[in-house]
């Protein structure tokens, strides 16, 4: 298997170099839905009724800054060969 990158508690395959990022707590055990939402600026869905399913679902988002961080590491240098 092919080893993956860990960015902020995230497994990330990719075939070019994701640099390590400052670890921070995604705060998965906070249990205030409205707070994670604005966090990590998602809009609560309508449809879905279940907090349960919501706090799963707001858990498993990637923060913005982790998005940015890996897509500027991806995309920093030219890559010639695969890791």
């Amino acid at each position: 298997m092919i080893k993956p990158f860990v960015v902020d508690n995230h497994y990330i395959w990719s075939n070019r170099n994701i640099l390590n990022a400052k670890k921070e707590s995604r705060e998965i055990r906070n249990q205030d839905i409205d707070y994670k939402s604005k966090k990590i600026g998602f809009p609560l869905p309508k449809d879905i009724k279940s907090k349960r399913e919501i706090r799963k679902l707001l858990n498993n988002c990637v923060r913005p800054e982790t998005g940015l961080h890996i897509f500027n590491s991806a995309f920093k240098t030219k890559q010639e060969v695969l890791v």
